[in-house]
């Protein structure tokens, strides 16, 4: 194999992801509220990294859900949980999922406390699109999944509700919901209480959410940036997401030179460029 080819292949699925390309089995969903440096089932630390094809937590925490509507701000109750609205009561919190273009959801857990036989913790995924004059007439609402402790048949307490996409949830800052136009988007999660009538403000409780992440490859264009790299050539993928990122312009005006060899003058200015490697002064 030549090593312009396996350096170009390993340094694109290092910084966008790997759709496409072959995947290590992903490692089992954690019991526990995952931090920024999880522990493993073996005891070894699994830290977030900011490039490759490793799944990455990203926590949102309680005070980060903001009530909806005329629903009363939760009440602090301790190590971190929040109180919803009064007894008796519904409450509406919503939390935007702050995460890079491209980045595809895997799974997304809530941490919760219910005590209340009356009582329900549940939250769903959603993405909205704006209206765009000239391309999409009506906003849309595009729904992910679910999860909720109603399911489950006895009281809880602390336990954790998660669920997996119901379809591929890839964040972008511009899409497509219902095939009419794209336009400005986000993705947020959508979380609801209900308190029974006799519940006090510690029977029923959220902590916040997990969210398992990666970093996904860009779909190849439909054309060519290259004469020599063709739409059906192994590497045509990866070589244009790192054209399109800016990370290289080729070896000439028309030409990326695929079977050339590369040299460490060309490596450091990959590694450099992919990275955005900053000395600071």
């Amino acid at each position: 194999m030549k090593k312009q080819l396996f350096a170009t292949a390993m340094l694109a699925t290092l910084v966008t992801g790997g759709r496409g390309t072959l995947r290590a089995q992903e490692p089992p969903v954690p019991d526990v509220m995952p931090q920024q440096d999880i522990m493993t089932q073996n005891n070894t630390p699994e830290r977030n990294q900011s490039f490759g094809l490793n799944n990455i937590w990203t926590s949102i925490g309680a005070p980060e859900f903001a009530p909806l509507s005329r629903t009363l701000p939760p009440i602090w109750a301790g190590y971190g949980y929040v109180s919803p609205a009064p007894a008796n009561d519904r409450g509406y919190y919503w939390a935007q999922l702050n995460l890079p273009n491209g980045a595809e959801v895997k799974y997304i857990e809530m941490a919760v406390y219910d005590n209340d036989p009356d009582g329900w913790v549940a939250f769903t995924v959603n993405g909205v699109q704006a209206y765009t004059p000239h391309f999409d007439p009506s906003p849309e609402l595009e729904h992910f999944g679910s999860a909720s402790t109603s399911s489950i048949s006895t009281t809880p307490r602390y336990a954790t509700i998660s669920m997996i996409p119901s379809q591929p949830l890839v964040i972008h800052d511009s899409a497509d919901f219902d095939g009419d136009g794209n336009g400005t988007t986000y993705y947020y999660i959508y979380v609801q209480t209900q308190r029974g009538a006799s519940a006090n403000d510690n029977d029923l409780r959220f902590f916040g959410a997990a969210v398992r992440w990666t970093r996904t490859l860009s779909l190849p264009p439909t054309t060519a940036s290259f004469d020599d790299v063709p739409v059906d050539y192994w590497a045509f993928q990866h070589i244009e997401a790192l054209a399109k990122s800016g990370i290289t312009s080729g070896c000439d005006a028309s030409n990326f030179c695929p079977e050339d060899p590369l040299t460490r003058a060309q490596m450091a200015v990959f590694l450099a460029k992919a990275l955005g490697l900053h000395w600071p002064w």
